[in-house]
């Protein structure tokens, strides 16, 4: 398992000319960050995908950021067509929020097999 941090700025509440330069740079760093993930995602899934052995893949995440990554396809396009049902919330960025997922997304599992 990989632990990676993204290191984009949270809101502040500053005002004036800085605001607007500061969201470019927040942009700019969120933009290279989703690119990183997406390529992590595709060297971690793609082969499993060309094996056979991935049967979908289930998005998650807090906020929206998980639709702003999907819309913009930021991973390779065949996992793109495999992402199974809406992307799903939890809470927290982290490992608890994986679990969240997990147990969230159950529904959506049980169509595999996988959650009785």
């Amino acid at each position: 398992m990989t632990n990676m941090q993204s290191m984009v700025p949270t809101k502040h509440s500053k005002g004036g000319q800085s605001a607007r330069r500061f969201e470019r740079i927040t942009e700019d760093i969120a933009d290279k960050w989703f690119i990183k993930i997406g390529e992590v995602a595709t060297e971690i899934f793609l082969p499993e995908f060309l094996k056979g052995a991935l049967k979908g893949v289930i998005i998650g995440g807090p906020g929206p950021t998980k639709e702003y990554w999907l819309e913009n396809e930021y991973m390779h396009h065949e996992l793109h067509k495999h992402i199974v049902g809406q992307p799903v919330a939890t809470g927290y960025p982290d490992e608890y929020g994986i679990r969240d997922i997990v147990s969230n997304a159950a529904p959506l599992l049980r169509g595999f097999g996988f959650m009785a």
